[in-house]
């Protein structure tokens, strides 16, 4: 561009070598700027030059060829204007001043995040972001946004893949929050890798690289199937719409059963939460070195060599929501654990905070994911004497938490098929924490339905051809609230209760036999 045609020529460029190119700054013919003498830099001439094929790496050199040879006569150019940072926005150019003979990088050649919204959002439920910029690309292609990898607190990244993107223009961006994507953990490629807070960034298919300027924070993160769709609670149907968990003699015997009083404790928390209906069973000798998929949600003490704790969940798509079915806990058993209930005592240096263990890996029992905050207790790691036992409060339980329970708990995503049943949560969470129920050591094989119920409730004793029993109903604190003998004629004869006159709660369905033992049921009444 010419700044003053009265003074001088238009420029016209010319290629001079593969990598180089001329442009004239002459008079015109009759000037009439000779004679004036310059004593300050005059804009006479800008240069832009797009080159949509360049990497970060490369540089501009400037160079006055005018008289290169003859030094006494010096120079009339004094400043450049080198490049355009928006080489494809034509109403607005930022221009660089170079003094003559300089070197400068493109650093604004190739994608250039200039903004992202929202800031905050969680992971796995379809949150999405919006990404403002240039030069990302039309297409994709080999595009690809790298968030920070949750499972190791962001020493590694994910890599958002192609059921994460939403659209993708050369100057914006839609993209889903995941958890479950790729990443390359200490050379080894990953699946079912959460992303978590902190800077993203862009890698374009010309090898630019765009790094966000301000982090992304993600307060939850929801398990997800490779579909992309959150894990719906659906235990075994042999757990009446309950997640069981058992201890293993072991754990349950730990320092004299501490450990089992701070797991019960830990349910009880989670239940006051969130409403989610699980039980603490009767203890089992669990003689598998590893966890399995055996109908069985057990807690047990294993070595884990690296981790502290570790859930394994096991997954089942049927007939198209896919659904965590069973849980199993493993415990480190190198380690030394601090088991109290108090909640005002503190571990000591050696010591691991059970309490706060277990209510993280319960976090992964509901269907939560890691995240990257050091205060949240879905952080993906704890040190010795340190506490995180404030569910209420810690937005990665308390929101991911409830938001899994109102999923599961939609009738669009409700199973009762293939051996499942969607877990049952109670609307009013009983946060009296006076226990969680515990179910008797000496099983019937007992159901009652529907649970949630209403005015009805249907109990049935399989396994009993004739036999008296005694049904009690009691509610969570233990009062009784019905009590009746039934003479039973066949195997499977149902009993039927009137339920209708019952406050919305959690109740126990408590059967006595005299030759086949008791058991228990916990049902909720919704409102």
């Amino acid at each position: 561009m010419n700044q003053d045609t009265t003074c001088y020529i238009d420029p016209i460029a010319q290629d001079h070598t593969g990598s180089s190119i001329f442009i004239v700054a002459s008079e015109t013919f009759n000037s009439q700027c000779k004679t004036q003498i310059l004593t300050t830099p005059q804009t006479f001439l800008h240069v832009k030059i797009e080159m949509p094929n360049c990497v970060p790496a490369s540089t501009v050199e400037l160079v006055d060829t005018a008289m290169p040879n003859i030094p006494s006569i010096p120079s009339i150019i004094t400043f450049w204007t080198g490049y355009s940072n928006t080489a494809s926005d034509p109403n607005y150019y930022e221009y660089s001043n170079l003094v003559h003979n300089d070197i400068e990088s493109i650093n604004y050649c190739g994608a250039s995040i200039s903004n992202f919204y929202p800031q905050t959002v969680a992971g796995g439920i379809k949150d999405s972001i919006i990404i403002e910029g240039s030069q990302f690309g039309n297409l994709r292609g080999s595009s690809r946004i790298y968030m920070k990898n949750a499972n190791d607190g962001g020493t590694s990244e994910v890599w958002l893949d192609n059921l994460d993107y939403i659209s993708w223009t050369d100057t914006l961006i839609k993209a889903y929050v995941p958890s479950y994507d790729s990443s390359l953990v200490a050379g080894t490629l990953e699946l079912d890798q959460a992303a978590g807070s902190g800077n993203f960034r862009i890698t374009s298919s010309d090898g630019s690289v765009a790094t966000s300027a301000f982090p992304l924070t993600i307060d939850y993160s929801v398990m997800n199937y490779k579909t992309k769709q959150p894990l719906a609670l659906a235990p075994w149907s042999s757990m009446n719409q309950s997640i069981i968990f058992r201890c293993d003699t072991t754990v349950a015997n730990y320092q004299n059963g501490a450990m089992k009083a701070v797991i019960k404790k830990a349910l009880e928390d989670w239940t006051c939460l969130t409403g989610i209906n699980w039980t603490l069973g009767a203890d089992i000798a669990y003689s598998a070195n590893t966890p399995q998929l055996d109908s069985v949600c057990i807690i047990h003490f294993r070595a884990l060599n690296n981790a502290l704790a570790r859930t394994s969940q096991y997954w089942w798509t049927c007939p198209t929501i896919p659904a965590s079915i069973e849980m199993d806990i493993s415990i480190d058993s190198t380690n030394l654990w601090y088991c109290d209930t108090l909640n005002t005592n503190f571990p000591t240096t050696n010591h691991y905070d059970f309490y706060s263990v277990i209510l993280h890996e319960l976090g992964h029992a509901h269907g939560l994911s890691h995240i990257i905050n050091t205060n949240r207790i879905m952080h993906f790691s704890i040190g010795k004497n340190v506490v995180r036992r404030n569910l209420e409060f810690d937005a990665s339980c308390d929101m991911g938490g409830n938001w899994m329970i109102d999923y599961t708990t939609d009738p669009n995503h409700q199973i009762s098929i293939c051996g499942l049943s969607s877990i049952t949560a109670n609307p009013n969470p009983p946060c009296t924490h006076i226990g969680i129920f515990e179910e008797s050591k000496n099983e019937l094989d007992i159901h009652a339905y529907p649970n949630p119920f209403g005015n009805e409730i249907y109990i049935r004793v399989n396994e009993i051809a004739i036999e008296d029993v005694s049904l009690r109903l009691t509610d969570i604190q233990g009062r009784v609230i019905f009590k009746k003998a039934y003479s039973l004629s066949r195997n499977g004869e149902e009993m039927r209760l009137e339920t209708g006159q019952l406050d919305a709660g959690v109740y126990i369905i408590q059967i006595e036999t005299k030759t086949h033992g008791s058991s228990s049921l916990k049902m909720i009444k919704h409102e």
